[in-house]
């Protein structure tokens, strides 16, 4: 009705109910109104209603309410104070009327009071949204710079986070820009190496080093990471740098060799740094978000492909092949991610498993991966490798006694080879380009006992190309198994004439005409056979031939001078 006096003082009385603040408010505004004169001493109760009302979140929301809605220009009317409340007031009432540049300079007047410091970051919110970057700069600059102040370790943290992100906006290249975000993230580490941000600033930190190629300080870096956020993948990312700096320690071609790198130091950090991981890794997936779990999933394929890799040798131990062995079990369908590797994945496990002598799991495997691959050429490099290793295992077993071992591997070469036999039976492949693998089929038949098809496999080599040494050698062979020593003999001295003479068939051959010779009762020819080659070759080739040829120029030739 126009009595503003009035009713200021009937709503002195109305007590502490939301209502009653509200109609205080509205009614000694509308006093002030009213009558100018009365300004200051309306003002300065309006603002002790709200400061008694500051640790009351209802009440301190009615008195701000209050004054935005009553108030004709609360910026002029509460500015221009040098009481610290006054102008934390204001800046929440201006915020609430959608006046920002107003509220954040009120704020700004309030936190550097010392009395209001969380009011920096209230500041520093507003003009970030707005992107004034420039103004959030200085005001985290100045937060930083005072220890005492409880957001100081946000500021120091935002100095950072602000340098990052205008590096990663401009495309991740500007120099200048990745310096001043490491250096401000070295600044805070050293105040706050504790600190909830700390593990994210040494990830980043650590990932720069990694980027520029220094592994070895990268691994360190990473090591000093403990859980949380980036634990896994900082624990894997350690276990990756070791890896790469073990391969570059390694490598002949290497430009820049790290300084003081002991490449077996380096391994055995890497295999226990990816050990770690790689247990790590099922937790991790649990309780990683939704967007992470495959990363997760696919970072432990990669640390089991390197593991392996590290560990795995032809001369492994009982204990890494079975390692690997249980590693790699499955592993193609449990990680697609890595399918460029799994020509790795399966050489390793097969080596393994050769290894464990685990010769079932090895047919199972191998005849899968052959019948998988059957008419296709692509991976026939890969069988060739896979195959001629096979052999090799069963001529090692052969030289140190093991009959079984011997036959299982010459097995496996005949399962890993009949892909080749079965592409030139197809006419998808020419025996004529084939015949050192032709001829390791056909010696795979004899270890087995299966003289006929490997005569047949000889054969078809010797028809592609006439002089073949292997393959003469297998015909040789399996003549003289017959008994017809005549044959026999034609046959060894064709490998004779066209095997080199770093060959060991070289020495075979020759060794066999004399043992033929003997049988022939021509035991004359034999020693002289015998005598004339150790006289032109005293190292006979191999010690394992040195030793054969001793034991039957001496039965022969010596003993039977003595007789």
């Amino acid at each position: 009705m126009g009595k503003a006096k009035e009713a200021q003082q009937y709503s002195g009385g109305m007590g502490s109910s939301g209502g009653g603040e509200m109609f205080k408010i509205q009614t000694t505004f509308a006093a002030m109104y009213a009558n100018p004169s009365s300004r200051a001493e309306n003002l300065k109760e309006i603002v002790d209603l709200a400061r008694s009302k500051e640790n009351d979140k209802e009440g301190w929301a009615i008195a701000v309410a209050g004054i935005a809605k009553y108030s004709h220009n609360p910026a002029e009317e509460l500015g221009s104070s040098s009481d610290a409340f006054q102008n934390h007031l204001l800046g929440t009432v201006l915020l609430s009327k959608h006046d920002e540049n107003g509220a954040a300079k009120a704020y700004l007047a309030a936190a550097r009071s010392g009395k209001y410091p969380k009011d920096y970051k209230y500041a520093a919110g507003i003009y970030e949204k707005q992107h004034r970057m420039d103004l959030v700069e200085q005001i985290v600059t100045e937060l930083a710079r005072s220890p005492g102040n409880p957001d100081a370790q946000w500021a120091s943290y935002e100095r950072y986070r602000m340098a990052r992100a205008a590096w990663e906006q401009g495309g991740m290249k500007n120099a200048q820009q990745e310096q001043a975000w490491a250096s401000a993230g070295d600044d805070f580490l050293k105040k706050y190496p504790n600190s909830e941000y700390s593990n994210e600033i040494r990830f980043r930190l650590a990932e720069r080093m990694q980027h520029a190629g220094d592994y070895v300080g990268a691994a360190k870096a990473y090591q000093d990471i403990h859980g949380g956020e980036y634990g896994f993948t900082a624990k894997f990312n350690a276990a990756e740098c070791s890896y790469r700096a073990l391969a570059a320690a390694s490598s002949k071609d290497s430009k820049k060799p790290a300084a003081n790198v002991n490449p077996t130091e380096l391994r055995a950090t890497a295999v226990s740094l990816l050990r770690e991981t790689i247990k790590m890794a099922p937790e991790a997936e649990r309780n990683a978000p939704g967007n992470q779990k495959k990363f997760v999933h696919d970072t432990r394929g990669r640390a089991i492909y390197m593991l392996a890799g590290l560990i795995q040798s032809p001369n492994e131990s009982k204990p890494e092949a079975q390692e690997i062995s249980a590693m790699l079990n499955g592993y193609e369908s449990q990680f697609p991610a890595m399918k460029e590797k799994y020509q790795d994945i399966f050489e390793w496990r097969i080596q393994a498993l050769n290894s464990l002598e685990k010769y079932d799991e090895l047919e199972r495997d191998v005849r899968s991966y052959v019948e998988r691959n059957q008419g296709n050429s692509q991976n026939s490099d890969f069988i060739k490798t896979l195959g001629i290793d096979f052999w090799k295992a069963a001529q090692a077993n052969q030289a140190k006694g093991d009959q079984h071992g011997y036959q299982e591997d010459a097995k496996l070469t005949l399962i890993t080879y009949s892909y080749f036999e079965n592409m030139v039976a197809s006419k998808k492949m020419q025996p004529k380009n084939l015949t050192g693998t032709l001829s390791i089929l056909g010696q795979a038949y004899m270890a087995t006992d299966q003289l006929g098809k490997g005569e047949q496999v000889f054969q078809q080599v010797v028809k592609a190309d006439p002089a073949s040494p292997d393959a003469n050698a297998g015909l040789a062979r399996i003549a003289q198994s017959k008994k017809d020593l005549k044959d026999a003999v034609t046959l060894w001295t064709n490998v004779e004439s066209t095997a080199a003479e770093s060959d060991n068939l070289w020495y075979d051959a020759k060794y066999n005409i004399a043992v033929i010779y003997s049988e022939q009762g021509n035991i004359t020819g034999a020693c002289s056979k015998l005598a004339q080659t150790r006289a032109e070759h005293p190292s006979l080739g191999t010690p394992e031939m040195a030793a054969k040829w001793n034991a039957l120029q001496r039965k022969l030739c010596l003993d039977h001078k003595s007789g």
